[in-house]
């Protein structure tokens, strides 16, 4: 049971990242898994990826575009002190 948990966890994170990189670049299914799945296991851009998606990988400014994309969908991305990530708290919810 713990491991279909684990697996409905990653397939959301993944389908907000999805989202996120369909936002900044434009690509095929495939593409948007290769990209994930190769920031999500190194947790940087590799040489690699790079070679595989020059006109993605060659501006660094869309190189930290779609790493933040990934890196704050899976919860991987540190705390960069930028305030647009900051919390409103929702005091009009309340516990029952």
């Amino acid at each position: 049971m713990h491991g279909l948990k684990d697996e409905a966890v990653y397939l959301r994170r993944y389908d907000i990242a999805v989202g996120s990189l369909k936002e900044i670049i434009e690509g095929r299914d495939e593409d948007y898994a290769t990209i994930i799945r190769s920031l999500v296991t190194n947790l940087k851009v590799s040489a690699k990826l790079r070679k595989t998606y020059p006109g993605v990988f060659s501006d660094e400014g869309l190189v930290k575009r779609v790493e933040r994309a990934v890196f704050k969908a899976f919860e991987l991305l540190h705390d960069d002190g930028d305030d647009d990530d900051e919390v409103v708290p929702r005091l009009d919810v309340v516990a029952r």
